[in-house]
């Protein structure tokens, strides 16, 4: 342990054990001088000082801290005038810092400007150039080095260590570095920083009568100049003020202790500096290492502690000074590593001194060229020192580099010329500066001479009889190296002489020419009426190979003669397409029936291929794949069939998806619009454990319903909840010009209608309003709804309507409603609009559609069921037909049907085919089925069945193969999963559970209080929001995951024995701007208000314990630095303070103590603004007594803006 003394004037105190003394030369009567055995002081002043006891206390405790771990103890100078820049020296005993050290000091959390550059002189000590504003308040400031080591990251904090003055207004010295200087030396440079100076090139320095001397080496501005000094072997050991006389102005130091001498020949020997202190992979450079005491000679040996850094040479200049060339490998570990000098038995270190940084690399603008070009390069480097005179540009062999201009050090353009026979390939492309090698591997392909292709720009051309004559082009394209050359020439097809004049010529293109050309033939006229005729033009190269041909037809231009046929007949072969986009079939159906029909014309044979092709239902394991050719004869048309094989499996799944296409059509016919077919398998099992399949509820055996004997129920009124408006998605941007306005696509009736069971059918109405901008399509698709199913009271259709460009209005469909003679209440069937195209938008998208039963119960007498009271107690069975209840007990084994509930009603029976209006509450302690729940309506407990259209809340739920639309959930959730049933475009109340069964479509849970969702699957296209994603939970690979999704295991564990234990434990949180949405991730800016808080489900383990709250965050800039850097951490105690955090667990503080934990802990950890920009990670959680720390994997993050 080191040993202190802290001196004042000639008395002295002892703290850790005898102290050494040090020689202070310089006045020192109204001076506090603190000294440390490795000869690094602090000089105080402490007269007329009001803080002259924070002072000390917070040198003691900073010298006291130092001799335990890395600490800064000074920083000379230590007193820094408002609006100065100076360069300090910065020591920290214990310290190990390096290059990286650098860009990682914070003075003042950032108050103080450290400005760029920086020198390392030893592990323990670094001059840096600081700036202090003008308006910086007066006062002590703290500084803290960050150092990222290859084990740990150290952080050297001082405090107090800086004091900001006011401006004496004089001129003065305020700091010379290095600070201190061994005897004797010779032509040693120092920096002097002045304020309110005038140095120049006449000024003069003094050191009074020390024994050193200088004179002025480089001016760099008023305040700051370089100096040569000598100090003789003779100069006095010590302090020593310096003065700067320029003209009739003297500058002096003002502070005591800014230069001193020590004595060279008592320090042990070792490594004062290496210049430079980093170099790059592939680079070659020479590093200079400056001992002291040292005795360097041609027998030194110079090593760095990375075998892929080679030694090359080394040359010895003196005693104290050598240098190194060395090469730093391509494949050399980014990093920091040692230097070391031995010679004969004296070795000397500097540790982690030189890092290595990446390679400095290139790209090019151009990546390929043909043989024989020149082409010009703009090369951008990254990590590079590009100049005119040295950097120097290699492709390898057969690249001849004319010309290289160099705009700065990371551009240059550069002239290659590629040889006519240079080798084809791919070349690695190096920019080599001095010793520096900046590379970008396999950056430039050399390709073959490309002559390019001699083509008609067209295959057919059409003149009429009477034209004269006929004008063709032809095209040189995709290549012009090299000279080329094309004859052409005519040819008789039913067209012969006497049609047109015999043609031929040739062309010439000369190298990068690749001009189009042209030539005429002659076409000869003459009155007789006949067919269309043809001939033929053909372009061969200089051997006579054929290159192109283009066939010319001339089209008749004389009168058909009376009683005569037409030889050039229209023929229309028309068009082939499936006639529907959309199949859909059980998996375990025997196959479905696809048709394709020919339409629009019959003419001609035609014959078209058809092939499926694997969607998420891949052949062999869903479907046999099927291809093959459909034949239509001359003058047939319609529809022809295509059967496929289905396969069935025993695995329960979600629907699965194959197409079928058709291509190839022959015979002149085209295709048309539907060339596609989408063909869906639907599961035919029944879902069991964590499975969810869409399928019909299946009979409940327990309990039975008892019969109702009444007459026809009468109709549900507007039972049906109003649809929950899908949010429209935006498609990507694209480069064309979009339509302006497309419009809007949505039903023409209200979002709920009625039909008769006898109307046969119902009328579907979809309007496009608002822009009749480009072609849109939507596609209407019928759904199962409450009670009714398609096949047995209504045909499921799925269409696709479409409205061209400039159309609008209404377009209808028909669903045909099958009639019954079962006496079996209103059924409920949902209409849909999905897929619009061409960048419409969608209105109300969604259609309930009541049908209204018009069977009447047979042979039982009229009325024969009593009817249920509004009020009080029902017993038994009663109907409540055209009855509001109130308030109302449903007894045990009693069960009602058919009503509405505007009030109160508590069950402990069984309730089926109700509706609750808003604001009423239904206590189900028992069994309801089909329900449909109003705006502001609570349904609580029990067990639930059927369907369910819901506005309201569902708390505390056992769910029973129940499909539930809409609404909230609240509470503890129980979905039996070997049941049929789901729930879709839900929401769920704060801290709401959710335990079994499947999730469908929109699911969002409370932002601040997320839901649980366990033993569960999410159904395929779902997107879920704000909840927490527990154990069993199946989440196929289209689940959209959006804001504030957080899985179980967001939370970490470890303790002083492990560095990772398991743990039940769940760690969430975020934040409110302004009274605005909690979130896990915010923005806010500097005068915005925020609260953040969290909650911490304890680990069942550790509830009851005693514990404390630990928050800390990261901090980083809004931009990151281009070099590395590791965020600061700061920490939070119980009195809102905040300290920086040196990532040991142990030093962490305490932000709330706890007697004991309960199951979940509220925290809110800060409410109030952030008076500074950057970024925020916050971490949070608990720390047991035996040291265990339980806190958040998934961060708060906050960014304050300006």
């Amino acid at each position: 342990m080191s040993k202190l003394r802290f001196c004042l004037k000639t008395s002295c105190w002892l703290f850790m054990g005898l102290a050494v003394a040090l020689p202070i030369r310089a006045d020192t009567s109204s001076s506090m001088v603190f000294c440390e055995m490795a000869n690094s002081c602090v000089i105080l002043d402490k007269k007329n000082d009001p803080n002259f006891n924070s002072i000390f206390e917070n040198t003691v405790e900073n010298v006291l801290q130092s001799t335990i771990k890395a600490t800064i103890i000074s920083v000379t100078p230590m007193k820094l005038p408002q609006g100065s820049t100076v360069e300090v020296t910065v020591t920290a005993p214990n310290a190990h810092f390096n290059t990286g050290s650098i860009g990682n000091v914070s003075v003042g959390e950032g108050a103080i400007t450290v400005n760029p550059g920086g020198t390392v002189l030893s592990p323990t000590k670094i001059r840096l150039s600081v700036t202090v504003p003008s308006n910086l308040a007066l006062g002590f400031y703290d500084m803290t080095v960050i150092t990222e080591l290859s084990d740990k990251t150290e952080a050297a904090a001082g405090k107090g260590v800086l004091q900001v003055v006011v401006p004496s207004g004089n001129p003065e010295i305020l700091s010379i570095t290095p600070s201190n200087v061994p005897k004797p030396l010779s032509n040693y440079v120092l920096s002097v920083y002045g304020q309110n100076t005038n140095f120049s090139n006449d000024s003069k320095i003094d050191f009074g009568d020390s024994g050193i001397t200088g004179t002025v080496k480089t001016v760099h501005n008023n305040n700051f100049m370089e100096v040569y000094i000598d100090v003789s072997d003779d100069a006095q050991k010590g302090i020593h003020n310096v003065k700067v006389t320029t003209g009739d102005e003297v500058a002096k130091n003002t502070q005591v202790g800014i230069f001193w001498i020590v004595d060279g020949t008592s320090l042990p020997p070792g490594i004062m500096a290496l210049a430079p202190q980093s170099g790059q992979q592939r680079n070659t450079l020479d590093v200079t290492i400056t001992g002291s005491n040292t005795n360097f000679s041609n027998s030194s040996t110079v090593e760095f502690q990375n075998d892929d850094i080679k030694v090359l040479s080394q040359a010895v200049a003196s005693k104290t000074q050598i240098t190194a060339k060395i090469k730093i490998a391509p494949e050399t570990t980014l990093g920091l590593y040692d230097v070391q000098v031995t010679t004969g038995s004296e070795t000397v270190s500097f540790l982690k001194g030189f890092t290595v940084s990446s390679a400095a690399t290139v790209s090019l603008d151009n990546s390929q060229a043909t043989q024989g070009k020149e082409i010009t390069l703009q090369i951008t480097g990254e990590n590079t020192h590009f100049t005119q005179e040295s950097s120097q540009v290699k492709l390898g062999t057969g690249i001849t580099v004319s010309e290289i201009t160099v705009s700065n050090s990371t551009t240059l353009s550069a002239t290659i010329s590629i040889d006519d026979n240079a080798e084809t390939s791919t070349r690695d492309v190096f920019v080599v500066t001095g010793g520096e090698e900046a590379v970008q591997l396999a950056a430039f392909t050399v390709k073959q001479k490309i002559p390019g292709e001699i083509k008609f720009s067209q295959e057919n051309y059409s003149v009429n009889e009477n034209a004269g004559t006929s004008t063709f082009t032809v095209q040189r394209f995709e290549g012009s190296d090299g000279e080329a050359t094309v004859n052409y020439e005519t040819s008789n097809g039913s067209a012969t002489a006497g049609d047109f004049k015999a043609t031929s010529g040739t062309f010439t293109w000369n190298n990068g020419k690749s001009d189009d050309k042209t030539f005429t033939v002659d076409i000869l006229n003459d009155s007789e009426f006949e067919s269309d005729e043809t001939f033929t033009i053909t372009l061969k190269d200089s051997a006579g190979v054929s290159l192109d041909t283009a066939t010319v037809k001339i089209v008749n231009d004389d009168p058909q003669p009376s009683g005569t046929s037409d030889p050039n007949p229209v023929l229309n072969p028309g068009q082939i397409q499936f006639s529907q986009e959309n199949y859909e079939v059980s998996e375990n159906a025997s196959g479905p029936t696809v048709t394709v029909q020919r339409l629009g014309g019959s003419d001609g044979e035609v014959t078209v291929n058809y092939e499926t092709s694997n969607g998420s239902a891949t052949a062999g394991n869903d479907f046999e794949a099927t291809s093959g050719t459909i034949t239509w004869k001359d003058k047939e048309s319609g529809v022809k069939e295509l059967t496929l094989n289905i396969i069935d499996d025993n695995v329960v799944e979600s629907d699965e998806t194959f197409t079928l296409e058709l291509t190839e059509v022959t015979g002149g016919a085209s295709l048309g619009s539907v060339k596609t077919a989408t063909l869906v398998i639907t599961d035919n099992l029944v879902i069991a454990d964590n499975d969810a399949t869409t399928v019909p509820p299946q009979p409940i055996e327990e309990p039975t319903p008892q019969p109702i004997e009444e007459s026809t129920p009468q109709p549900i009124e507007d039972s049906t909840p109003q649809p929950i408006e899908e949010p429209t998605l935006q498609p990507e941007p694209v480069s064309v010009v979009e339509p302006l306005n497309p419009g809007k696509i949505q039903f023409s009736q209200d979002n709920s209608d009625r039909v008769n069971e006898n109307a046969g059918s119902y009328t579907v109405m979809v309007q496009r309003s608002d822009g009749t901008d480009g072609e849109v399509s939507v596609t209407v698709e019928t759904r199962d709804g409450i009670k009714a199913i398609s096949g047995q009271d209504f045909e499921a259709m799925n269409q696709t309507l479409t409205w061209y460009e400039g159309e609008s209005g209404n377009k209808t469909l028909s669903v045909n409603i099958l009639n019954d003679v079962m006496d079996e209440g209103d059924e409920v069937f949902k209409i849909q609009l999905k897929d619009v195209t061409g960048n419409a938008s969608l209105g109300q998208d969604t259609l309930m559609v009541t049908i209204v039963d018009d069977d009447v119960e047979t042979g039982k007498p009229e009325n024969p069921v009593r009817i249920c009271p509004e009020s009080g107690e029902a017993k038994g069975s009663c109907s409540v037909k055209g009855v509001t209840i109130t308030d109302l007990t449903v007894a045990e084994n009693a069960h009602i049907y058919g009503g509405t509930l505007n009030g109160n009603l508590e069950n402990k029976g069984q309730v089926i085919d109700f509706i609750i209006e808003s604001g009423s509450v239904l206590k189900n302690d028992y069994w309801v089925s089909n329900l449909t729940i109003k705006p502001e309506a609570v349904l609580i407990g029990g067990i639930l069945t059927g369907y369910i259209l819901n506005e309201g809340t569902l708390v505390d739920i056992d769910f029973r193969g129940a499909y539930v639309i809409g609404g909230y959930l609240e509470g503890t959730i129980f979905n039996n999963s070997k049941v049929n049933g789901y729930f879709e475009d839900v929401s769920f109340k704060p801290n709401t559970r959710i335990i079994g069964g499947a999730l469908k479509g929109e699911i969002e849970g409370d932002p601040q209080y997320p839901a649980l969702l366990e033993s569960l699957k999410v159904m395929k296209n779902s997107q879920l929001s704000h909840v927490i994603i527990g154990s069993d939970v199946v989440l196929p690979e289209d689940v959209t995951l959006g804001e504030g999704v957080v899985y179980m295991e967001n939370a970490g564990a470890i303790s002083p024995s492990e560095p990772e234990l398991n743990t039940e434990a769940l760690v969430i949180g975020g934040s409110f701007v302004n009274d605005g949405d909690f979130k896990l991730q915010n923005e806010l800016s500097r005068s915005d208000s925020i609260t953040i808080s969290g909650r911490i489900h304890v680990d069942p383990t550790h509830v009851g314990l005693s514990a404390e709250i630990i928050v800390c965050a990261a901090y980083g800039p809004l931009t990151p630095p281009s070099s590395r850097r590791k965020p600061l951490f700061y920490m939070i105690d119980t009195e809102d303070e905040f300290y920086l955090w040196d990532e040991e667990i142990a030093n962490l503080v305490t932000f709330r103590k706890l007697e004991f934990l309960g199951e979940v802990e509220e925290i809110e950890m800060y409410t109030g603004i952030f008076d500074f920009v950057g970024v925020l990670n916050i971490y949070f959680g608990y720390r047991l007594e035996d040291g265990t720390v339980v806190y958040n994997l998934k961060t708060v993050d906050v960014t304050i803006v300006e």
